[in-house]
């Protein structure tokens, strides 16, 4: 927003709303007495800090925009903006599917080499196969007794379970 008017600001501490929100300076008008935030091109006002960062942190979450990214799968979408009630970020892909990620979720920028993303694929099957054949070698290991949890086999070793409590056993 353009500030027709001189104002005296007093610029307080910037914060973040919630996790991954961009920054926000809020300030407090001196003429006005409102505390203050600019969000993108529209200004916030309020009587209260308290309330002020209540109304920036409900703008951010109602915020509708796009952003375009690749998944970790390589699938093109965009985020358009946050779940009001656990604030993941809502996604919306190229073939119209809708996802939601937490803000943790990593994702490449739209200019990331395809020869880089499909690379990053391929070791991802690569490494769920090579999970998959592991999980099977070790359930059929378990099965055929030669796997054990430590401490069953050592307790079976003494001739007594120790973790059993001591007014239960016989």
């Amino acid at each position: 927003m353009t500030v027709t008017e001189q104002e005296t600001l007093v610029r307080l501490k910037p914060y973040t709303a919630f996790n991954g929100a961009p920054e926000v300076v809020p300030a407090f008008n001196v003429e006005t007495a409102k505390f203050v935030a600019d969000i993108g091109d529209e200004r916030l006002e309020s009587d209260s800090l308290d309330q002020l960062q209540r109304l920036v942190r409900d703008t951010l979450i109602g915020a509708r925009v796009e952003v375009p990214f690749v998944s970790r799968r390589g699938r093109r979408g965009v985020m358009r903006g946050f779940h009001a009630g656990n604030r993941d970020i809502l996604v919306t892909y190229d073939d119209g599917d809708k996802d939601r990620f937490d803000s943790h979720a990593q994702v490449f920028t739209v200019d990331t080499p395809r020869e880089l993303i499909d690379a990053i694929v391929d070791r991802d099957a690569q490494i769920l196969a090579l999970a998959d054949e592991r999980d099977k070698l070790i359930a059929e290991a378990y099965k055929g007794g030669s796997l054990r949890r430590s401490g069953e086999f050592f307790m079976e070793a003494l001739g007594e379970d120790l973790f059993e409590p001591w007014h239960l056993r016989k």
